[in-house]
């Protein structure tokens, strides 16, 4: 079934999607096509200046012929004109016709733009207002129908030959479009205006010469001398669209009107707008005629530009008129280099070659003058070519010997641009012409072409470079990366499955940080790369360390990645104890990020140090007990290797306590872990750290009352041990506990019957002490309550102070009344400076403590009383 039995609906439809372009286009493919795209084109789609005016003319018609009322108008001026009309002109005075009349007149004397605008508006009120008083509508349209009866008896009868009309314009313009010399000399025997300048064409003779209106152009030079001298003047001011009729008769290629003003010495020179002149304008519209004829002529510099820079031949080129070019190149003054003032002008050839017209490029190639290699805006033509897709000019180009396939800075390569924008043609363009490539050249990054052809999954120009005979497919890049490290980083399979198949690819590399294939394996966790690295992998390669210290069993461990974990530690020339830059072994890393498997792989390999510390001195099982995993001490324990017992042992420049496991995890209050060091049957929980704090020192200074119950429960816990390392004494439990107000805490151990009420720490203070310096009065009655009698009130330590001293001295109110109130200490000597302590209280502001102090004392004159220093 053809177009013609559709609905025309259906195919208004389908057109509407189309754009102006394609829908000129497809007038092409029939007749019948082409009857509904012009009689519906105002309607599918935004008509523009690309429609030429013959076309839009026909449009206008058919829109025009559309309107019932304006058509019945139309009508009745035809009737009015018939009455003046011959027999023959009769029957051509149709409303059809003169529907066509109108609609060329709009668009001639109107311009397109006009009727684009106002072809919707703009017509119908001045025809509906005709009535048959107003001859000037019908002497107009017979003017441009070239009925000569109805002129002739309209001019007999009077009308004037200047009569015009504002959308219609005048006779002697319709006389130019016509090539109407009869009409012509009629006007001008009745003294028509032929210099006015107006409508789109800018007069009647410039419109004469676009339209090729040679009669009439040599009637109105016969006719007129002024004229004659006009158009030989040089530098003349321009008007209308082309600035001239010489420049109009050169753009529309109308040779007999271009010969004919030529042998009228019209000057070629005047400039249309945008400064082209006529030999400009008719390169650029093809004219190879005129061309010629104006080449021939010597009267023109075919280099002239435009006032954009662009010269006749690049206008030529751009608009792709092969025998204009042809032309030009036969002229050895036309300038092939040309960039312009400024240099962002293309030449010739970049032109060309960005476009694709191999045949110009060819012809442009042929003169020996061309430079190949010559850019604008930074393109040379061969990347021009290359960046459009142009392999067919690619070739032409490579072929030449002095190309340069680097863009005029150096940054980059052809190749490497072509991979990178995945032209597959180019690349082979490229590679089958095999002199001057190279593959393993870098861009400004640092990557050749096989590095972007992975990065940029171009996998089909990969298999067109690893099939190049001199392609490395092992080249590293800038940072030391080879294809298959980068194909493992991206995840591209496909390539990875390419890269492993090359028997040429090897798998014992590493980038500039250290890091391996197989250790990029494992972080990306590619089993394949993994297995074929591991393979063809060295013991040296095995164990390699990169810049951080990481092995492939670290970053195995990091990852928990299970394949790699187990191929790697049943490989027996792994090292497992290998320490990174923080002195981490793998089995640091395994605690560190939980993986629970590696932990047991590891412990389960023979050759495994589990006691090794890092850096900071921290062992395996203090850093499992710092991430308070449960599983990996349980684990770490059940290793024969494992000491319980054995501290991190920190650097001296550190200046930090050396902490048992067992202490770890007193301080963390970590109860589980604290019962399940406690069951271990090697477990000593007295070891002190290096201040000499034993674990229930340690729990009793946080108020870890659960950790404390537990150590105390452990039948080998010593409380009161005055543990000495180094001849530092630690602090007892009960002074901590005291001095940090832990109440609970000291009623423990109280309790307990296994502390020393008044065992002092290393500076001889005593529990009572440090609770009565920081004001802790609960702490204060409890030690009296339960330590009965064991408590000495006149205890003084290091600095010579007793309990009341101390907190009468910081103005602990509570804990001085508690003394001298309820125990009943008695104030009544002096310091050893003589002072007496009431007075000393005095002097620092304490004034409650010195009545407190006052109500308890005596005249201080006793030799039984005590004194309290």
């Amino acid at each position: 079934m053809g177009l013609a039995h559709l609905c025309v609906d259906v195919v208004l439809e389908f057109l509407g999607y189309l754009s102006l372009e394609e829908l000129l286009q497809l007038r092409m493919v029939c007749r019948y096509l082409n009857e509904v795209i012009v009689v519906n084109l105002l309607y599918i789609t935004t008509v523009d200046k690309r429609i030429s005016n013959r076309l839009l003319s026909r449009v206008l018609l058919e829109y025009l012929s559309q309107d019932r009322a304006l058509k019945a108008q139309v009508t009745k001026i035809r009737n009015y004109m018939r009455t003046y009309a011959s027999e023959t002109d009769r029957k051509k005075c149709t409303t059809r016709c003169c529907l066509r009349a109108i609609s060329i007149a709009l668009t001639t004397y109107n311009g397109r733009d006009w009727v684009i605008q106002n072809y919707k508006t703009a017509v119908i009120p001045w025809i509906e207002s005709w009535n048959e008083d107003n001859s000037c509508i019908p002497f107009l349209l017979a003017a441009w129908m070239g009925l000569q009866s109805i002129l002739t008896s309209a001019l007999d009868r009077g009308i004037n030959a200047n009569t015009s009309h504002p959308l219609l314009g005048n006779a002697l313009f319709a006389a130019a479009y016509n090539n109407d010399t009869d009409l012509a000399k009629k006007l001008i025997l009745r003294g028509v205006n032929r210099g006015k300048r107006e409508g789109a064409f800018g007069d009647a003779f410039q419109l004469a010469a676009y339209r090729g209106s040679d009669q009439f152009i040599h009637t109105m030079l016969m006719a007129d001398p002024g004229l004659r001298h006009y158009i030989t003047l040089t530098n003349s001011p321009g008007y209308g669209p082309f600035g001239s009729a010489f420049n109009a008769a050169a753009a529309a290629g109308c040779n007999r009107v271009v010969r004919m003003l030529l042998a009228h010495n019209a000057t070629p020179h005047n400039l249309a707008p945008m400064q082209r002149n006529a030999f400009f304008l008719g390169a650029r519209s093809g004219r190879a005629n005129v061309v010629k004829l104006l080449l021939h002529s010597g009267l023109i510099d075919p280099n002239v530009p435009d006032s954009h820079g662009i010269s006749p031949l690049l206008a030529a080129i751009q608009e792709g008129h092969e025998k204009v070019v042809r032309l030009l190149l036969q002229i050895r003054e036309v300038k092939l280099n040309d960039t312009g003032r400024t240099g962002n002008i293309p030449t010739p050839l970049v032109a060309a070659a960005s476009q694709g017209k191999a045949r110009i490029v060819r012809m442009l190639l042929k003169r020996p003058d061309i430079d190949i290699n010559r850019s604008a805006y930074g393109t040379s033509p061969i990347f021009a070519a290359a960046g459009n897709g142009h392999a067919d000019i690619v070739s032409l180009l490579q072929c030449r010997p002095d190309i340069s396939l680097f863009t005029p800075d150096q940054s980059r390569y052809l190749l490497n641009s072509a991979v990178s924008h995945g032209q597959t043609d180019i690349v082979r363009a490229l590679l089958n012409n095999s002199h001057h490539i190279d593959p393993h050249i870098p861009d400004s990054n640092g990557q050749a072409s096989l590095h972007i052809a992975v990065i940029k999954n171009r996998i089909e120009i990969l298999r067109l470079l690893l099939a190049y005979s001199t392609t490395d497919p092992n080249l590293p890049d800038k940072q030391g990366s080879t294809p298959l490290m980068l194909a493992t980083l991206h995840n591209n399979h496909e390539i990875i499955h390419l890269l492993i198949q090359d028997n040429r690819t090897r798998y014992d590399t590493s980038d500039i940080s250290g890091t391996t294939l197989l250790m990029h394996a494992i972080i990306k966790n590619n089993e394949t790369v993994f297995h074929a690295a591991l393979n063809h992998t060295t013991d040296y390669h095995l164990n390699a360390q990169n810049k951080t210290g990481s092995s492939a069993l670290h970053i195995a461990c990091i990852t928990n990645t299970t394949f790699a974990l187990e191929a790697l530690l049943s490989t027996t020339t792994i090292n497992p104890n290998l320490q990174n830059t923080q002195g981490l072994t793998p089995l640091h890393c395994a605690i560190l990020h939980k993986a629970t498997q590696a932990i047991i792989w590891l412990l389960q390999t023979p050759t495994i140090s589990p006691q090794l510390p890092d850096r900071k001195g921290t062992t395996p099982l203090c850093l499992a007990i710092e991430q308070n995993n449960l599983i990996a001490t349980d684990l770490l324990l059940s290793h024969p290797l494992v000491d319980i017992n054995h501290p991190s042992s920190f650097s001296s420049q550190d200046h930090e306590p050396e902490y048992t496991p067992l202490i770890l995890t007193t301080i963390t209050n970590n109860l589980p872990l604290t019962l399940l060091l406690l069951g271990h049957p090697t477990i000593n929980p007295n070891l002190p750290d290096s201040n000499g704090d034993t674990p229930l020192a340690h729990a009793a200074k946080h108020g870890h009352l659960a950790i404390a119950e537990a150590l105390l429960a452990h039948p080998a816990t010593n409380p009161h041990l005055g543990a000495q390392i180094g001849g530092i004494v630690g602090t007892p439990p009960l002074v901590h506990a005291a001095e940090n107000n832990h109440l609970d805490m000291v009623q423990l151990l109280l309790l307990s019957g296994r502390v020393y009420p008044d065992a002092p720490d290393r500076y001889l203070r005593t529990p009572l002490i440090a609770a009565a310096e920081k004001g802790h009065t609960e702490v204060v009655r409890e030690l009296f309550r339960l330590g009965g009698g064991d408590v000495d009130v006149e205890h003084m330590d290091m600095r010579r102070m007793t309990a009341l001293r101390v907190a009468a001295r910081n103005g602990h109110e509570g804990v001085v009344r508690f003394l001298v109130v309820e125990i009943g200490v008695r104030v009544d000597l002096g310091r050893r400076s003589g002072v007496k302590l009431v007075e000393e209280v005095r002097e620092l502001g304490l004034e409650g403590v010195v009545r407190l102090l006052e109500s308890g004392g005596g005249s201080g004159s006793g030799g039984e009383i005590y004194g309290f220093f």
